[in-house]
């Protein structure tokens, strides 16, 4: 009956959400519902803090309120399917991640045996040269789409250490840049923390706050935030920092502030779910 069961239920998902079967479709669905689920959540900010500058105007209000009550609605709504995404996303890329170990694996084994041919048959080293030398060229291509997979899979990190190092030198040695990230956010600390260690290397007067951004009730900053005393100047580490193979993620928001500081923010996919109950929280309060 389990198996019956399962089976309805795999019918189920392929009849009503698209682009289940393709990891790739698969991540961009989850993607874009995630990103749907922070623009109607920040709509519901909006139109929650409109609501309230017309409180004089009860209808204009009311209907302000329920604006941001669909808002509110078709987020959560998007969060749900978002997470049904998330975890076909985990599926796909643990059965991918076992065909890869499975191909390493023989591959491994059939360098082995060419080897040992090599070594009991003399007579014939040419030609198991040759096949030793195509299965450790399959061996150096399974470990690459290994790697690939595992960086896109892992944390954020800054693979061109030596790169950004090298710009960071070049551009900012010397001045003063503070790097912080939210308390609890273990992911954003450690990009964080080699941001900081590789701005400290290039000569920069480089500030560790990694951790100690407290969350606020308001929705959290995702990606890379810069504060600079010049949108210039922003923009000008934003191009350092974002070059390809250094700090992952598309979305790069300056402001002006006395001081330059790097705040890692959280990532895009973190599920929203504890953000819900803080915005009702504030409503709640307001009324």
């Amino acid at each position: 009956m389990s198996a019956e069961r399962s089976a309805q239920v795999t019918i189920m998902n392929l009849t009503l959400l698209p682009d289940w079967n393709s990891l790739d479709s698969v991540r961009s669905a989850h993607s874009n519902l995630e990103g749907a689920a922070l623009v109607f959540f920040a709509l519901l900010v909006v139109f929650d803090v409109l609501a309230h500058l017309a409180e004089n105007q009860k209808e204009k209000a009311r209907l302000l309120e329920k604006i941001g009550l669909w808002c509110f609605g078709i987020a959560v709504l998007s969060e749900i399917v978002g997470y049904r995404y998330g975890q076909r996303n985990d599926a796909l890329s643990d059965k991918e991640i076992r065909s890869l170990d499975v191909v390493a694996h023989d591959a491994d084994s059939t360098a082995k045996g060419a080897r040992t041919t090599a070594d009991g048959a003399k007579t014939k080293a040419d030609a198991v040269g040759l096949e030793a030398g195509q299965a450790e060229t399959k061996i150096t291509e399974v470990d690459r789409r290994a790697d690939d997979l595992a960086y896109f899979l892992s944390a954020r990190r800054v693979q061109d250490e030596s790169g950004l190092e090298s710009d960071l030198r070049k551009e900012f040695a010397g001045q003063h840049i503070a790097f912080d990230s939210y308390v609890g956010d273990d992911e954003a600390y450690w990009l964080c923390w080699q941001l900081s260690e590789i701005a400290r290397k290039a000569g920069v007067d480089s500030k560790d706050e990694c951790a100690s951004k407290q969350l606020l009730r308001q929705l959290p900053i995702t990606d890379l935030h810069i504060s600079a005393p010049t949108i210039e100047e922003g923009q000008r580490l934003s191009t350092v920092l974002k070059r390809p193979h250094r700090v992952p993620g598309l979305v790069v928001s300056l402001n002006v502030a006395p001081e330059l500081i790097v705040t890692v923010g959280v990532k895009p996919s973190v599920p929203l779910f504890p953000m819900v109950k803080k915005t009702e929280d504030n409503r709640s309060a307001k009324q």
